[in-house]
């Protein structure tokens, strides 16, 4: 069993960001830590095309098929946002590392890193710990100003849960380090126990990398060593033409940043395959987001 290795779980319209994101993997990765790639099985042989060798690409449904709890059918039913962090959350189980540094997609990695990036000692990860200051100072000042409720909506619920009070932690963004042992322990020592899998947890709260982080603080399963998050995430557009109006490039970034976050919300032009959207749909958006430039390249 490897110490750590790197996974991403993916779809058809987001194959060419996975390819950029792959890219980047075998461009700055300084210890070959191997990458897989979870699709959908109607999928498999798109980003096989797509990717070649610079990932295994493996069919989701061996992830779901190792959990011997696992109702696939309810999973299926899921959102697509939902079922993608049940199939993060339990790639541990395949049994392929002790770690796995989880990507999305529309991850960009842009400088060198190595494992000891990752790992506080030989077998630990670092965890993702903070108070989520980034997104939401910004989102203060330039919007959208629903997001410090969602971030506390998101999050509160599982701490409830988990039976924490106290300082509301953000967990996130990707990528993120987790151990096996940690979901381990909350698969077995709180959903087992209650007749339920991830499924059901992620139905009623979908934020994986909260359940990962209250379960790490009640159950303990390794040493905590906290730390900030590894990329420059762009929830937003908007976030992104403020760095650029201050000259902030992948350059600037990379002397602070592993890597960058292009959130495939907004980035459209890297999507796979014919439009989602209606014509008329994809105007009004390109007005919109002609307009949010124009206000954050002018700002002074």
């Amino acid at each position: 069993m490897e110490p750590i290795v790197i996974f991403c779980c993916s779809f058809a319209r987001d194959v060419l960001r996975a390819r950029r994101m792959a890219e980047s993997v075998a461009r700055h990765d300084r210890d070959g830590l191997a990458l897989y790639v979870g699709a959908p099985r109607e999928d498999v042989p798109l980003f096989r095309d797509k990717l070649g060798a610079l990932a295994t690409i493996i069919d989701r449904d061996e992830v779901v098929t190792a959990h011997p709890r696992m109702d696939k059918e309810r999973l299926y039913a899921l959102p697509g946002i939902k079922h993608q962090q049940v199939i993060k959350s339990d790639f541990w189980r395949l049994g392929l590392a002790e770690n796995t540094l989880v990507v999305d997609s529309d991850c960009k990695f842009i400088r060198d890193f190595t494992r000891a990036d990752f790992l506080a000692d030989a077998s630990v990860p670092y965890t993702v710990m903070h108070d989520g200051h980034d997104v939401l100072d910004f989102t203060a000042h330039h919007g959208p100003r629903r997001v410090r409720r969602e971030f506390l909506e998101c999050r509160e619920p599982i701490m409830r849960e988990m039976g924490r009070e106290g300082v509301v932690h953000d967990y996130g963004y990707a990528p993120y380090v987790w151990s096996r042992h940690v979901w381990r322990d909350l698969d077995e020592k709180h959903l087992a126990p209650r007749g339920e899998t991830l499924v059901e947890a992620i139905d009623r709260a979908p934020s994986e990398f909260t359940w990962y982080g209250e379960a790490l603080l009640r159950f303990r399963s390794i040493p905590v060593h906290a730390r900030g998050e590894y990329f420059r995430f762009y929830h937003y557009e908007h976030q992104y033409w403020h760095d650029r109006r201050r000259r902030i490039t992948e350059e600037a970034l990379a002397k602070d940043w592993l890597g960058v976050v292009y959130q495939s919300n907004w980035e459209t032009g890297t999507e796979y395959g014919p439009p989602t959207k209606s014509l008329p749909s994809r105007m009004a958006r390109s007005v919109k987001r002609v307009v949010k430039r124009a206000l954050q390249t002018a700002r002074p």
